[in-house]
């Protein structure tokens, strides 16, 4: 997918990412089937925009030992989007609201050991009924970023992070 802005973009509705077949069940993260689209091991910095842009209904997208930084935006956004998990990046130097940003009702994101630092937003934003974000049970270490290390604001639905018995994360 090429936006013209430098940004990795997964886009929805029937597109790729689609995952529903209309048996039910979905795939991906959340669903117990195989993620859809992943993305590993990747360099992505220097965008114009967000580093990765997930939105539509893409369901199933899983981002692992990524490095996503110096981007001008946001480092992940998560807007409209089914599920998606993000586990071991390194999410520092973005600029925008959030290192990682989940908004909009239907979105959820699951952190699982990431290191999100030194962004100039918030480290992690939930906002405008994201209702889905779960902090996993894996260590997430959220430091020294510019505003709040977490913020959930709210929006017509509301907005919520869940944080499960047995999560941990540093908050320095």
């Amino acid at each position: 997918f090429s936006s013209g802005i430098g940004m990795l973009g997964i886009p929805g509705g029937g597109g790729l990412g689609d995952s529903d077949d209309g048996d039910g069940a979905s795939s991906g993260p959340g669903g117990g089937g195989p993620p859809l689209v992943t993305v590993v091991d990747c360099i992505i910095t220097g965008n114009k925009a967000a580093g990765v842009f997930v939105s539509g209904s893409a369901s199933g997208v899983d981002c692992n030992k990524n490095k996503i930084c110096d981007n001008q935006e946001t480092g992940v956004t998560l807007r409209s989007s089914g599920d998606a998990r993000l586990a071991a990046n390194t999410i520092s130097g973005n600029a925008g609201c959030a290192g990682v940003f989940i908004a909009d009702t239907k979105t959820t994101g699951r952190l699982d050991e990431n290191d999100i630092s030194a962004n100039q937003g918030a480290g992690v934003m939930v906002d405008n009924g994201g209702s889905g974000a779960l902090i996993g049970t894996q260590v997430n270490k959220i430091v020294d970023n510019g505003a709040e290390k977490v913020r959930v604001t709210g929006g017509e639905v509301g907005s919520t992070l869940n944080v499960p018995a047995g999560a941990t994360f540093v908050l320095q």
